[in-house]
């Protein structure tokens, strides 16, 4: 069974490989959006996995996953740009490519809004959702 954690994990190890993306987010700042600490420093990524469903209905179905995830650009500055960089980083890093995993292979990430959903969550706080689909095998 493939447990969302894991894909999860992947999804945040790739990011952080990134060079282009660390340069504009602290490695530290790139994290599951489920992380309770005690400091929220920006800019930074988050990544929550929404839904995991198997496909189809046969016996090796079971195996065969189609996930859908959210990474979360979010930035603290008067305008959305630094937002909207973090996001298209996030996009290079992301688009075209498949999850390593030693519990699972996957096929390739496909980007489902792009340029995403910006929003302001509070004065001079500015999020950007991207919404992605893959398949993991497992």
């Amino acid at each position: 069974m493939i447990h969302n954690n894991d894909i999860k994990e992947a999804i945040i190890t790739m990011l952080k490989a990134d060079a282009s993306l660390v340069a504009l987010v602290t490695e530290d700042e790139v994290r599951e959006a489920e992380w309770q600490g005690k400091e929220f420093k920006y800019p930074n990524v988050r990544v929550l996995v929404r839904q995991s469903v198997p496909e189809g209905t046969g016996p090796c179905d079971s195996k065969i996953r189609r996930v859908t995830f959210l990474a979360v650009a979010a930035s603290a500055k008067a305008s959305s740009k630094e937002c909207g960089s973090v996001a298209a980083a996030v996009v290079d890093a992301l688009k075209g490519r498949q999850l390593a995993s030693d519990v699972f292979q996957s096929g390739t990430m496909h980007l489902r809004n792009y340029p995403g959903s910006l929003f302001a969550i509070a004065a001079e706080t500015w999020v950007l959702e991207l919404t992605w689909e893959v398949n993991v095998y497992g």
